[in-house]
């Protein structure tokens, strides 16, 4: 629950920075909380979050589900699947926050499509913005 705690403060920290620190940055001065490290960082304080509420209702869920009886079959499967489940949701958000952060795109077309017209494109969009570092610009094929 102190986890928990120190994860929600850090959350609330990096919600409300953003909004404030326009009324008390000098007007010359880029505002930090547009920068890409504090994004990133807004992410994984996200991810810190959802982690440490998984573990508080996890928690809560094995002090309902006691070992100390003699047939606890139906409580070990029960505490098996619940961990299962946690440590896949997990996994799903750290993707999602690692896309999120490198910015991937997936789109869905049809096999027709010419995949050459679709790297001219990403490329184009990629030197129109002035956040990309021009380090990577990758198009990726999947089946």
């Amino acid at each position: 629950m102190r986890k928990f705690s120190q994860a929600l403060k850090w959350g609330l920290f990096f919600a409300i920075f953003p909004i404030i620190e326009p009324y008390f940055s000098p007007p010359d001065l880029l505002f930090i909380g547009r920068q890409k490290i504090f994004i990133v960082l807004s992410i994984i304080t996200l991810t810190w979050i959802i982690i440490e509420f998984s573990n508080v209702l996890r928690y809560i869920f094995l002090e309902k589900f006691t070992y100390d009886k003699e047939d606890n079959l139906r409580e070990r499967r029960v505490v098996t699947q619940v961990a299962f489940i946690r440590r896949l949701f997990i996994i799903a958000i750290l993707v999602i926050a690692i896309a999120a952060i490198w910015g991937t795109v997936f789109l869905y077309v049809d096999i027709t499509v010419e995949i050459s017209k679709i790297n001219t494109k990403l490329k184009e969009i990629l030197e129109a913005t002035p956040f990309w570092g021009k380090k990577v610009q990758v198009l990726q094929v999947t089946d």
